[in-house]
C-alpha cells in the first residue's frame, strides 16, 4: 500500500517537473521572440531616421 502511494507521488512529481520545464522553455522562447521583435523595430526606426536625414540633405 505504502509503495503504491509512493509510486503515485513520484509519478505526480515527475509530471509536475515536466510541466515546469515546459513552462520555462516557453517563457524563454517568448522572451527571445520579443527581443527579436524589438531589434527589428529599432532597425526599422534607424532606417527611417536615416532616410529622413538623407532626404533633408537632398533638399539643401
Amino acid at each position: 500500500m505504502v509503495s503504491s502511494i509512493r509510486l503515485l507521488g513520484e509519478g505526480f512529481m515527475k509530471v509536475e517537473k515536466m510541466k515546469m520545464d515546459m513552462a520555462r522553455e516557453i517563457e524563454e522562447m517568448r522572451m527571445e521572440t520579443e527581443m527579436k521583435q524589438n531589434e527589428m523595430m529599432m532597425i526599422e526606426f534607424a532606417e527611417a531616421d536615416c532616410g529622413c536625414f538623407c532626404a533633408g540633405f537632398g533638399k539643401v
